[in-house]
């Protein structure tokens, strides 16, 4: 990538992220006004909701790494994805 092309997408990228906030603002606005009035002063409980479940996807699924080094943590997560150390040797 030469520098007149790295400038170009530096340059475009705040209007990228200025438009892109513009649309998401404009599509999700209906929604959430209307779950403000349908549940009026807990229109929090949907991200409640959410939390909850991440809580228990990172507790059934993210591994253990207290009192691990970082050899035996890059192991388990080669093992895990089917990736030997001798297959990358």
């Amino acid at each position: 990538m030469n520098v007149s092309t790295q400038m170009t997408y530096i340059n475009c990228s705040p209007a990228v992220v200025l438009q892109f906030k513009a649309v998401l603002s404009r599509a999700l606005y209906p929604w959430v006004s209307s779950l403000k009035k349908s549940i009026g002063p807990y229109s929090f409980l949907p991200f409640v909701g959410f939390l909850l479940v991440f809580l228990i996807f990172a507790f059934f699924k993210v591994p253990e790494t207290k009192g691990k080094t970082i050899e035996e943590i890059t192991a388990m997560f080669k093992k895990g994805s089917g990736i030997s150390s001798e297959e990358e040797k």
